[in-house]
Formats: structure tokens, sequence, C-alpha cells
């Protein structure tokens, strides 16, 4: 954003400014949308960890329990 070269006219100057806003608004949904993707994904990753180091350790000996899809929320 170089607003020194913006031209003379106010509402060039407005459009320009209201175009960069956009942009940013815009720059900033989609950082919004990969820290959300990136959270996700390390949310399942920590998730498919813990379900992995549980049954390694033998602590669910009984097969008929099956841990699967349920999460518990520790915080």
């Amino acid at each position: 954003m170089d607003y020194l070269d913006l031209p003379i006219n106010k509402s060039q100057q407005y459009a320009k400014i209201i175009e960069d806003t956009e942009e940013i608004i815009q720059n900033f949904r989609d950082i919004s949308e990969l820290m959300v993707k990136r959270l996700e994904k390390t949310e399942n990753s920590m998730f498919t960890l813990g379900k992995k180091v549980i049954h390694e350790r033998g602590e669910f000996l009984d097969p008929s329990v099956n841990i699967g899809n349920d999460r518990i929320n520790l915080f």
C-alpha cells in the first residue's frame, strides 16, 4: 500500500483504500483458514498418537473396548 502515489482525486483515493482494505481482509481470512486446518490436523495427529500409545502400553487389554472416535476433552 503506497498512498503517496495515490491520485489527487478523492474518490479514486477512497476506491484505492477500499480495494487495499478488501485485500487485507481476504488475506486475513486465508491465513485464518490455514491456521484452523493446521490445528485440526495437529489435533487429529495427537489423538491418533494417543490411541497408539494406549494400545502399545496394553492399558486396554479387553478387546471389546474400542476407543474408536470417542474423544475425551482433557481441558
